[in-house]
């Protein structure tokens, strides 16, 4: 289960990131269109650390089971 959670939060985060970015380029700066992009942008982030933090919590349980 947490493994689909890893890798649906890494695909929206990647997708938010990339998007928000692109938008970066087009959007004027001190618009509300603007702040909404930034949002976006640290949103995205956030779910990609929340993949990586599952990753790296499903490594540790997985090595941890190994050795007992």
């Amino acid at each position: 289960m947490i493994q689909i959670v890893t890798r649906v939060a890494l695909s929206v985060g990647a997708f938010l990131m990339l998007a928000s970015c692109l938008l970066l380029l087009a959007v004027k700066p001190g618009t509300s269109e603007f702040v909404i992009t930034i949002i976006n942008l640290i949103m995205g982030a956030t779910m990609i650390a929340i993949g990586v933090f599952a990753a790296r919590l499903v490594t540790r349980r997985a090595s941890s089971e190994e050795e007992q």
